[in-house]
């Protein structure tokens, strides 16, 4: 699922965001910059770098609304950082809200993280010296998973993604970078 595209009409074709894209996922076709979706690592380095501002975030908002609209039971993941925006004491507070939406359910992110810690407690227990990497940054999972998957077994952040969709069928969309803006 895309999360960023290029404003055509803003485009210059200066290639500053092909120059610093760590990953080399943005391509010119037709005269105008492109982000490769299946490459992107979302760092927001070409956000961060252009002089036009001819990026802008996709938003999911209209999807999500279809989903909820159909009848489907459709359940939010929020990332902990939802703290930084509303004004609210807890998880509690932003929950009911998103069931008021029309979510089925609402669960932090964070939740996660003991599934990901006794995934990650059985990689370290295996024989050998493989790498584990256990950040959460997406930056450094997508950059993993996309383009050094054969280096550390399967993300324990897909199998986080598993159990959700086991409760209910979710629409997932990689985190929004925060230098996106």
């Amino acid at each position: 699922m895309d999360v960023l595209r290029f404003k055509q009409a803003n485009c210059k074709n200066c290639y500053k965001c092909v120059r610093f894209c760590p990953v080399k996922s943005i391509r010119v076709y037709q005269g105008h910059a492109q982000i490769i979706s299946s490459d992107c690592i979302l760092c927001g380095n070409c956000v961060s770098v252009c002089p036009q501002h001819a990026k802008e975030d996709i938003s999911d908002v209209g999807q999500i609304r279809e989903l909820i609209a159909s009848g489907k039971q459709v359940v939010v993941s929020v990332d902990s950082s939802y703290i930084a925006y509303f004004d609210t004491p807890g998880f509690r507070g932003i929950e009911k809200p998103l069931k008021a939406l029309g979510f089925t359910a609402a669960h932090e992110t964070a939740e996660g993280a003991y599934l990901v810690k006794k995934e990650l407690e059985k990689l370290a227990a295996q024989p050998g010296d493989a790498p584990i990497i256990t950040s959460g940054c997406s930056t450094i999972v997508l950059y993993v998973e996309k383009h050094l998957p054969t280096s550390v077994p399967a993300s324990p952040r897909r199998r986080r993604r598993r159990a959700l969709r086991a409760s209910a069928p979710i629409m997932t969309s990689p985190s929004r970078s925060s230098r996106s803006g």
